[in-house]
């Protein structure tokens, strides 16, 4: 049986009353010491007393939570015994821990891209120690929910300049794992605490953020509102940096609707606000590789190629390990576009194989099932269909796994590639027998 509140210890009667303050469903050694404002020795101490008299339970190793009604009444304890003041400068250590914890995460998931938040330059309290972007993003798994909560009650304490950079700090993570749920909420959150702050840099980011997601649930008309919003928010703030990552998810929804003038028109003027403000040609990578895929739909192909090993020997360049084996999967789809050639079909398939080990490096389920997709269509082609069919169980897995939908565009293009598959494999004549164009 617990002991009387009225019994602990003044210390542990104090940690008992902050810890309830968390804002997720339960706290990690590294998320108590921020609330209670302490280090991690001190903070385990304090723990174990909580544990020992049944005050917290684990929930797995190194996390803990208030089991029943405890939680309830240790925060009617913190209302009753700690100025408003305390309890508000706790939850923001907290929601600051979160926020610093996953700007740490995000420098190891996609080390390269062009950052906003403050977070990215302070020093990261409480770091974890991943070693890879699998595991920065194991993290993000798992502390995601907390992430969420942390930011879902930043604007409730008048933290709006906290909650608008979750958008900045957990997006590799939204794209890496296509959570469509959490990726809105994340940035429709971030857009209204932005427009709060009346950080118009914020307001465009995230609301390009927010476009993105649409792009990715294949709703090409809510994202084109979105980026026009963004558009003219950078503009009449001189964004130059906004504009242009606006042009490049404009070109997007100009590719997605086969408009290839518009998405070459805004390819072109979004190179020319990076090239305004910056020498950082990882934006400029990105554009060239929409420019690529631009020309390749309408038929031009020697602009398609000169602008897309453009992209690809930038991105090698910079070791980007992710846009390398994209930037090669967007070559091998354009060789496999319309009625391709036995040389297109054999050239794809070894550009796919030789990306295919660099997206698995980069735990991306999603493109690599697209990469797998497009092995498959190529394997399809060559009349292979065992290597065409393992390719699309191992993408109809991964997409499962990401839980898309049957309607989502993803799982659409591996149907289609399936129903070829089984088109090609019902025409192939039965075991032992020759085909009539062979010789014996």
């Amino acid at each position: 049986m617990q002991p009387s509140y009225g019994n602990l210890d003044p210390s542990t009667a104090r940690t008992y009353r902050v810890l309830s303050l968390h804002t997720g469903p339960d706290f990690t050694l590294d998320a108590a010491a921020a609330l209670l404002d302490t280090d991690a020795s001190a903070a385990e101490e304090l723990i174990a007393d909580l544990a020992q008299e049944g005050r917290l339970a684990q929930t797995a190793p190194g996390r803990w939570h208030f089991p029943g009604l405890t939680g309830q009444h240790a925060r009617d304890m913190a209302s009753t015994h700690d100025a408003p003041e305390e309890r508000a400068a706790a939850i923001a250590r907290g929601i600051d821990h979160h926020l610093r914890a996953s700007a740490a995460a995000d420098l190891i998931v996609n080390p390269g891209r062009l950052r906003i938040a403050a977070a990215f330059g302070l020093p990261a309290l409480n770091r974890p120690a991943h070693t890879s972007p699998a595991a920065a993003l194991a993290w993000c798994d798992t502390e995601h929910t907390n992430l969420l909560h942390a930011q879902q009650t930043a604007p409730s304490q008048g933290l709006d300049t906290l909650a608008w950079q979750f958008a900045d700090t957990l997006w590799g993570w939204c794209t890496h794992r296509h959570n469509y749920l959490a990726w809105e909420s994340v940035c429709q959150t971030a857009i209204e605490s932005a427009h709060t702050c009346e950080d118009a840099r914020a307001e465009v980011l995230a609301t390009v953020r927010l476009a993105s997601c649409r792009l990715a649930c294949g709703d090409v008309p809510a994202a084109a509102t979105l980026i026009a919003q963004a558009l003219q928010t950078a503009r009449a703030s001189g964004d130059r940096a906004g504009e242009g990552s606006a042009r490049e998810h404009a070109a997007m929804c100009a590719l997605a609707t086969g408009n290839y003038s518009d998405a070459i028109d805004q390819c072109t003027r979004g190179l020319a606000c990076w090239r305004h403000i910056t020498s950082h040609r990882r934006p400029e990578a990105l554009l060239e590789r929409l420019l690529g895929r631009a020309y390749a739909g309408l038929g031009d192909h020697q602009q398609a190629t000169a602008h897309l090993n453009t992209a690809l020997a930038i991105f090698t360049e910079l070791n980007e390990h992710y846009h390398t084996a994209r930037t090669l999967y967007v070559i091998a789809t354009t060789h496999l576009a319309n009625s391709p050639g036995t040389r297109d079909i054999e050239e794809a398939t070894i550009l796919l194989e030789q990306a295919r080990p660099m997206m698995q490096g980069e735990d991306h389920p999603f493109s690599q099932a697209d990469l797998l997709t497009a092995l498959a269509d190529a394997h399809t082609r060559a009349a292979d269909t065992g290597q065409a069919s393992a390719c699309l169980q191992e993408a109809t897995a991964l997409q499962l796994q990401l839980s898309l939908p049957e309607d989502h565009p993803a799982r659409i293009r591996t149907s289609a590639i399936a129903t070829q598959l089984a088109t090609a494999t019902s025409k192939q004549p039965p075991h032992g027998t020759v085909p009539d164009d062979q010789d014996a």
